[in-house]
């Protein structure tokens, strides 16, 4: 892996009392190759080979606890787990959808606080007051907070509720563009992963990026494009 910039900052373990987990297993993995083009230097297209990633879920996590059992060590499965995250918030528990983005993302604003080898540590995401009301309004528009997460699941549609049965399967696809952005000074390198939602005019994307530790997390706040409405099925 290589060598982030200092400026990079860590997110910061939770220090709280533990609450019983669920125990979790990591997801069933399947991978293929898709056809895909790209502008070329030219101004011509190229035709490519892209991955695609199928992740099956026999467990679920539904809190930090459970969350933290998976390791990050991709970012597609880092991307399937942020859907799952979505799944978990309601009115009535915004916590833990809250601390599972918290541990998924960096939001690279210093907390006033270092880790034991001196490294700044992240704020979190929940501590962003603007960032935790962006999540309330966008998932209690229309109700849709019972769908935003399972949206992305394959076998989530109008007729069913979004409400697909277990397993739970989440299909995301390789960027044409590898890295979408190379590091600079101030940021690491980023890749893009890609979904595609019925009934959505175009593909959703998430940045991610590789922390020092070798975890894969959302880029800032890069999640909030993927909280856009539920389109139904046409």
């Amino acid at each position: 892996m290589p060598e982030l910039p200092e400026s990079i900052l860590l997110p910061p373990p939770y220090e709280r009392p533990e609450r019983p987990v669920t125990p979790q297993t990591e997801p069933a993995l399947s991978v293929r190759d898709l056809p895909a083009r790209v502008p070329g230097r030219d101004g011509g297209i190229l035709n490519v080979s892209v991955k695609e990633y199928t992740f099956t879920f026999s467990t679920v996590p539904l809190c930090y606890e459970d969350l933290v059992q998976y390791r990050l060590d991709s970012p597609y499965k880092a991307m399937a787990l942020l859907f799952l995250a979505f799944r978990v918030w309601t009115p009535q528990n915004k916590r833990d959808c809250l601390e599972m983005l918290d541990y998924l993302t960096n939001t690279n604003v210093f907390s006033g606080k270092w880790d034991a080898q001196g490294r700044q540590l992240a704020k979190r995401a929940s501590e962003h007051q603007f960032w935790t009301d962006f999540v309330r309004d966008r998932m209690m528009q229309n109700e849709k907070y019972r769908f935003i997460g399972s949206a992305y699941l394959r076998g989530a549609a109008p007729e069913n509720g979004y409400a697909p049965s277990l397993p739970l399967t989440v299909t995301v696809r390789q960027s044409v563009y590898e890295p979408y952005k190379a590091a600079t000074p101030t940021t690491p390198e980023l890749r893009q992963v890609l979904v595609s939602l019925p009934g959505a005019d175009s593909e959703r994307y998430c940045l991610f990026y590789q922390d020092q530790r070798g975890d894969w997390r959302v880029w800032s706040d890069n999640w909030k494009g993927l909280l856009a409405d539920v389109k139904p099925v046409i």
